[in-house]
C-alpha cells in the first residue's frame, strides 16, 4: 500500500500532486488514533519525529492531522516506525466500491 501511495505522489513530475481532501482528513484521523492509543500529545510524538531525523514541528503534525497539510513518505515511514503501526494499518482502506486509487487525483499545472 505505500508503494502505491508513494507510486501516485511521484506519478506528476511538473505540477505537484492534489489528494482527496477528504482522503487527507481521514488519514490525519488514524494518525491522532494511533497517537492517542501511545497516550503521546502532538508535542510528544513531534518531538519522537525529530529525534528519529524526521523534520517536522508540533504545529505541522497539528495540520497533518487536520488535513490541511500534505504528509510526504519520509515522514510517514517514521510514524509508522514511531506508532508501531504498518503503512497498510496507517493508510486508509476502501471498501471495493471506492478503490484506493479513486481517492487520489492527480492534478498537474504546467
Amino acid at each position: 500500500m505505500l508503494f502505491s501511495f508513494v507510486l501516485h505522489l511521484f506519478q506528476c513530475r511538473e505540477g505537484g500532486v492534489r489528494v482527496d481532501a477528504a482522503y487527507e482528513r481521514a488519514l490525519g484521523q488514524r494518525i491522532r488514533a494511533f497517537r492517542g492509543q501511545h497516550g503521546l500529545s502532538q508535542e510528544q510524538l513531534a518531538a519522537r519525529l525529530q529525534k528519529n531525523g524526521c523534520d517536522i514541528t508540533r504545529s505541522a503534525l497539528a495540520k497533518i492531522q487536520a488535513g490541511q497539510r500534505h504528509i510526504y513518505a519520509d515522514e510517514l515511514a517514521c510514524l509508522c516506525r514511531i506508532l508501531q503501526v504498518s503503512c497498510d494499518d496507517l493508510l486508509i482502506k476502501y471498501p471495493k466500491k471506492r478503490p484506493f486509487g479513486a481517492f487520489l487525483r492527480l492534478a498537474c499545472t504546467p
